[in-house]
């Protein structure tokens, strides 16, 4: 696994510009668990960096079949650490968002955060819970996490099976799809939705400028 994570070099050039805090993050502070005695906070520190590199928005960039592979076995390691901490551990290293009208939305929320993990035992391991704790947990970082893993399971399925997982389930339900498309002679893009309509695709105005 250190071996992975020291010649993940493939990775660097999709990610931003935090890859080379979190990754030697993450090496430094697996390297420590190793050399010292296994505590629980080196445990949480390992969670924290490895949540944070796993999280980069740049995953879903990733082109090369093999780094992705390599990403779903270094993701999967991330969780099984997780089951290892208590839900009032992961609360100290990744707090619960603030938010509380997820009720009005019909969205996750504080109160729905800790609703389950009450339900669970703040004082319990995670154990086999840990995905149903991830999802309904409401936290950026965590959400990135879990996006990310969706997406990279989701290459896997199509790479080994074919399809598209959230496609078909999105059909099974009704709810519709689109993918990105880019005109051949004109370079503008658009949306083609799962029936065939399109529509424009609109990218948002740059932060240097203001509209007038």
């Amino acid at each position: 696994m250190l071996s992975f994570i020291k010649n993940i070099n493939q990775f660097k050039n999709a990610l931003i510009d935090y890859y080379e805090l979190y990754r030697n993050a993450f090496f430094k502070a697996m390297t420590e668990s190793i050399e010292q005695e296994h505590s629980p906070q080196n445990l949480m520190k390992n969670v924290f960096c490895g949540i944070k590199f796993c999280a980069n928005e740049g995953i879903t960039e990733i082109t090369d079949y093999e780094v992705v592979e390599n990403i779903f076995t270094l993701m999967e390691f991330v969780k099984s650490m997780i089951k290892e901490l208590t839900p009032n551990q992961l609360m100290q290293i990744f707090p619960v968002d603030k938010v509380y009208d997820g009720e009005r939305w019909g969205v996750k929320d504080y109160y729905s955060t800790m609703e389950s993990l009450n339900q669970h035992g703040l004082d319990t391991p995670i154990g086999e819970s840990v995905d149903d704790i991830l999802w309904d947990y409401m936290n950026r970082d965590i959400k990135d996490f879990q996006c990310n893993l969706l997406w990279i399971i989701n290459r896997v399925y199509r790479a080994n099976i074919g399809g598209d997982i959230v496609k078909e389930w999105a059909d099974s339900v009704g709810i519709p799809t689109y993918r990105k498309h880019t005109d051949s002679i004109t370079g503008k893009e658009y949306m083609i939705d799962s029936n065939g309509k399109t529509k424009p695709l609109k990218k948002p105005r740059p932060r240097h400028l203001k509209l007038i």
